[in-house]
C-alpha cells in the first residue's frame, strides 16, 4: 500500500514576513483549489480555529506575564527610591553625607563602617577610601541582612523604618 499522496502548499503569516511551507493531503489541496479565496479559512483549514485560539492564548500569556514584571520592576524602583532616601537621611546622620569621612573613631565612610563589618560584606581597604558607589551598594547589602540594627542611634533618630 503506497501513502497518500501530498501536495506542498505555501502560507504567509500575518503580520510577519515568516513563509511557512506546510505538506497537506492532496484532498485539502484540491479543496482549496476549488473553493479558492472565497471559502472561510476553517473550511480550507479545520483546524485553524483551534490554532489561532491557542496563539492569542499563549499572547495574552505572554502580555500578563510581562505585565506582572513591570508591576515588580516598578514596585522594585519604587522600593529602591524609598531606601536610597533612607539611606540619604543615614548618611547625613552618621558623616553628614561624606563619603570619605575618618574622624579616628574607628569607623569610616558615609554610613560608618566598622573594619570588620566592611570586610564581612566582602570588601577589601577601607570604607572611607572606597567609592561612594561602592559605599552604598555595601550599605543596602548591610540592611538587607540586618535592617537598620547596624545603625541604632541614627535610625532611631531619623525613625527610619
Amino acid at each position: 500500500m503506497q501513502p497518500p499522496k501530498t501536495a506542498i502548499r505555501r502560507t504567509r503569516n500575518i503580520g510577519t514576513s515568516n513563509t511557512t511551507v506546510r505538506r497537506v493531503g492532496v484532498g485539502a489541496a484540491v479543496a482549496a483549489v476549488i473553493l479558492g479565496s472565497a471559502a472561510p479559512a476553517f473550511a480550507i483549514n479545520p483546524g485553524g480555529g483551534r490554532h489561532r485560539i491557542e496563539v492569542e492564548q499563549a499572547a495574552g500569556a505572554f502580555h500578563a506575564t510581562h505585565s506582572q514584571t513591570a508591576t515588580r520592576t516598578a514596585h522594585s524602583a519604587a522600593d529602591d527610591s524609598f531606601l536610597d532616601q533612607e539611606l540619604y537621611k543615614l548618611r547625613m546622620c552618621e558623616s553628614h553625607d561624606n563619603y570619605q569621612d575618618n574622624t579616628g573613631n574607628g569607623y569610616y565612610g558615609a554610613y560608618q563602617f566598622a573594619l570588620q563589618t566592611w570586610e564581612d560584606l566582602g570588601m577589601t581597604g577601607r570604607p572611607d577610601q572606597a567609592t561612594p558607589d561602592m559605599q552604598d551598594y555595601a550599605a543596602k547589602v548591610l540592611h538587607a541582612r540586618a535592617g537598620w540594627g547596624p545603625w541604632p542611634a541614627c535610625a532611631a533618630k531619623e525613625a527610619l523604618t
